[in-house]
């Protein structure tokens, strides 16, 4: 990943390997940055990121965390505890990202197998316990 990160000219990398091997093999995550930003990873696993970005001469910080949910139906869940594990201190912002795994609404999707609504209760229910927004998406 190291040089990956170089050829694309970016100066910070955290890697996550993935797991297992051959036909097995899943996962892995990456967080980029260039070299304006002041980063320090706080809390990573194989299915999340978390990081504290400083602004420039310590004028503030906020959080980032960049999410691959549990593909699997019967661990989704894992993902809403996950969220709720990693929230950093309410007095900062935290702008989390990634693939979720879930929808929020159903108008979200096109095609496809019917979603259920337990299941985007449970993602929209830990959205309003962080007290996150649902910032949209395009495409």
């Amino acid at each position: 990943m190291e040089l990956n990160s170089r050829s694309l000219r970016f100066r910070g990398c955290l890697p996550v390997d993935c797991t297992g091997s051959g036909r097995d093999r899943s996962g892995g995550l990456c967080m980029l940055w260039n070299e304006e930003m002041d980063v320090t990873l706080t809390s990573f696993s194989n299915n999340h990121i978390s990081v504290k970005v400083t602004l420039d001469n310590g004028r503030g910080e906020w959080f980032l965390s960049g999410i691959y949910g549990w593909p699997e139906k019967v661990n989704r869940g894992k993902t809403w505890e996950l969220m709720k594990l990693i929230e950093p201190p309410r007095d900062n912002p935290w702008f989390c990202m990634g693939d979720f795994n879930e929808i929020l609404w159903s108008s979200e999707k096109k095609g496809g197998n019917i979603r259920f609504n337990q299941n985007m209760d449970h993602y929209r229910s830990t959205m309003t316990e962080l007290g996150m927004q649902d910032l949209g998406y395009r495409g």
